[in-house]
């Protein structure tokens, strides 16, 4: 999901309370702890480089497609422990 782009923690729990329809009223802040990250980026330059590999989907499409891929799965991951 990588594409030379920074999102912070604000900004994805935004977009994941919107997937699941939820107010964003339901993000709740809490204290930081020692190295919380502050931002998401994913760089891909070493894969492209070496493989030619670049994202074909970008991070809110991503996020919601993995997001959906769980609601749907539960057999595979509900029960494990």
């Amino acid at each position: 999901m990588g594409s030379h782009n920074e999102k912070t923690n604000i900004e994805v729990a935004r977009l994941l309370v919107g997937i699941f329809g939820k107010p964003e009223t339901d993000i709740k802040f809490v204290k930081d702890r020692p190295g919380n990250d502050l931002r998401y980026a994913v760089d891909y330059s070493k894969i492209k480089r070496d493989f030619g590999w670049e994202p074909q989907i970008n991070f809110e499409e991503g996020i919601k497609d993995k997001v959906d891929w769980f609601k749907h799965h539960t057999d595979w991951w509900g029960r494990r422990r």
